[in-house]
């Protein structure tokens, strides 16, 4: 899937209810930003990679697929033109410090506890809020 918008993330989410809640949530806060939801980190990065345009912000899941998608994360930035994008993960537990050590290593830019639906608005609150978008490129 080609994304047409000029200013798109890409949630990395294997359920397909929180995908449609997460993009709901992003649609109401900002109607002009785009999403692809890809349910594994292969599908990512095929669309970082095929895609002209370069998302600005990923999302991942890394609750229950902390393995896979830590390695989502640490191949984005081994992407030359992709190091400094805004990555935010959600996680199950914040007493976890050797996957909280992991993300920050990886330069997580936001670390989010749960993947519900106040986490998810926390999460797009946040980026859009602090204008996350302007350092990239």
């Amino acid at each position: 899937m080609k994304i047409t918008v000029d200013k798109f993330c890409i949630l990395v989410e294997a359920d397909a209810d929180a995908q449609d809640r997460f993009i709901d949530i992003l649609h109401g806060k900002s109607p002009d930003m785009g999403c692809f939801a890809a349910e594994t980190w292969q599908q990512a990065l095929d669309e970082i990679h095929d895609n002209p345009t370069s998302p600005v912000w990923i999302v991942v899941n890394v609750i229950g697929c902390q393995k896979i998608n830590l390695t989502l994360i640490e191949k984005i930035r081994n992407i030359e033109n992709h190091r400094r994008l805004k990555v935010s993960a959600f996680v199950d537990r914040m007493d976890n410090f050797p996957l909280l050590s992991q993300l920050k290593q990886l330069g997580v830019d936001g670390i989010y506890l749960g993947n519900h639906a106040a986490s998810q608005e926390a999460v797009i609150t946040e980026v859009l809020h602090k204008n996350m978008f302007t350092t990239i490129l």
